[in-house]
């Protein structure tokens, strides 16, 4: 669980046929944006922009130069799926509909639970994060999952795909409940 200040930079530079699906819960509402995960590169222009953030307790989703904001309000403590790419935007099996622009491939990776505005994070989530998926083509190439890495003592993401360890880049810890 982020509180608001953790975040992970998950090496991926998305392109127009990126697709990502994350499972999260809000545990928190605040006035600032909190974002799901994203990518600004202004180096590239406002077509490579890829993000999900919650805005007014409503999700609001961009691919490329055009935003969607979902109509209904997020709920503290509801579990949702989104799936967000070129071709969709689901949010718990409601189509919100794809985009008809191109995104232009970032020079940058996503940041989940931060939008990467070139170097920086910010709008780190308040929230928990289930699972995050990244697929290119229709292809899955990378699968999140939250764990509790022994070695070194820090919850952190683990990749199913490259079976390796994603650490948190914010500042302080992530909340962990160790389950069996």
């Amino acid at each position: 669980e982020s509180t608001g200040t953790q975040y992970i930079d998950t090496k991926y530079v998305c392109s127009n046929d990126t697709k990502i699906e994350i499972d999260f819960t809000v545990v928190n509402f605040d006035t600032r944006l909190n974002a799901l995960f994203g990518i600004i590169d202004a180096s590239v222009g406002a077509n490579s922009y890829f993000y999900s953030w919650i805005n007014n307790k409503k999700l609001q989703l961009r691919f490329g130069p055009v935003g969607k904001t979902m109509s209904t309000e997020l709920e503290i403590g509801q579990r949702y799926v989104l799936i967000q790419g070129k071709q969709t935007a689901n949010v718990n099996d409601v189509e919100l509909g794809g985009w008809s622009d191109a995104l232009t491939k970032a020079t940058n990776s996503i940041f989940l639970m931060a939008l990467r505005n070139n170097t920086i994070a910010s709008y780190q989530f308040k929230g928990r994060i289930y699972g995050f998926k990244i697929y290119e083509n229709d292809i899955l190439v990378m699968d999140l999952i939250p764990v509790f890495d022994n070695k070194i003592g820090v919850a952190c993401m683990y990749d199913k795909i490259s079976n390796e360890f994603l650490y948190n880049k914010g500042t302080g810890k992530f909340l962990y409940e160790y389950k069996q």
